[in-house]
Formats: structure tokens, sequence, C-alpha cells
């Protein structure tokens, strides 16, 4: 009689944390993608404003944000297959917070370097990398909806 109550207890926890990280996840990145917009010495502002990242992010959140009220009421229906999307968007989004962080310490170190203004950055496969981890967000995105 109790185990069912643990069991839809815990699913709603593990989906709250999911919804919570995603939360998170998302603020981090659009601080960080803010910061870059704000450094005069990025120079792939127009790249950034290309791959729309900020409107992606909003309705992914929003979306995740509305299956979580809807399935609230179903608990016991909540399907495996998109709880493992879920989890799956969760780890590129960490991924994508994690390549902006590392471009803005890219940044940081090189404007300490001698000579700064004269040399080349070296977050051009760190921008790859983003533009990667854009493209696996939208194929996961779409297989959610």
């Amino acid at each position: 009689m109790l185990e069912p109550l643990l069991l839809s207890s815990s699913l709603l926890f593990g989906k709250e944390l999911l919804v919570q990280t995603v939360a998170k996840t998302t603020h981090n990145i659009y601080k960080g993608l803010e910061d870059l917009n704000n450094d005069e010495s990025f120079e792939f502002k127009k790249l950034l404003s290309d791959l729309d990242i900020n409107a992606k992010l909003e309705i992914i959140h929003e979306f995740i944000n509305e299956l979580n009220e809807n399935k609230e009421n179903k608990i016991n229906n909540f399907n495996k297959s998109i709880d493992k999307i879920l989890t799956f968007l969760c780890d590129i989004l960490k991924n994508i917070e994690t390549e902006i962080e590392n471009i803005k310490k890219e940044i940081i170190n090189h404007k300490k370097k001698w000579f700064h203004k004269l040399r080349p950055y070296n977050y051009n496969t760190m921008i790859e990398n983003l533009i990667k981890h854009l493209n696996i967000l939208d194929m996961r995105f779409n297989l959610l909806i």
C-alpha cells in the first residue's frame, strides 16, 4: 500500500529535479551568452545571434515546464522514453553551458597574455563544439515533440 505512494513521489521528485536542473542550466547559459555579447573582443556575436540560442532555450524550458505540469496529474502514466529524452536534453544543455564557460575562460586567459591584441583567440574549436551541441539539442528536442 505504501509502495505505490513511494514510487509516485520518487517519480515526482525526479521530474521536479529535472525541471529545476533545466531551469538552472538555461539561466547559466543566458548569463554566459550575455557576458559574451557584452565583451568587445568576442568575434562571434553575429554567429551567436544567428544560432538563436535564447529563443531555443526559452521554448525548451517552457515546454518542459508544461510537460511537468501536465504529468503531475497523471504521474503513473509517465513514459520512460520521455524521461530518457528529458535526461538527454538536460545532458546536452549542460554541455552547452560548459562550452560557453570554456569560451569565457579562454577570453579571460587570452587578455592576460602579452600582446593579446595582436594574437588570435583559441576558441574556434569551442565555437564549433557549441554549434554541434546546439544541433544535437535540436535533434533531441524534435524527438521529444
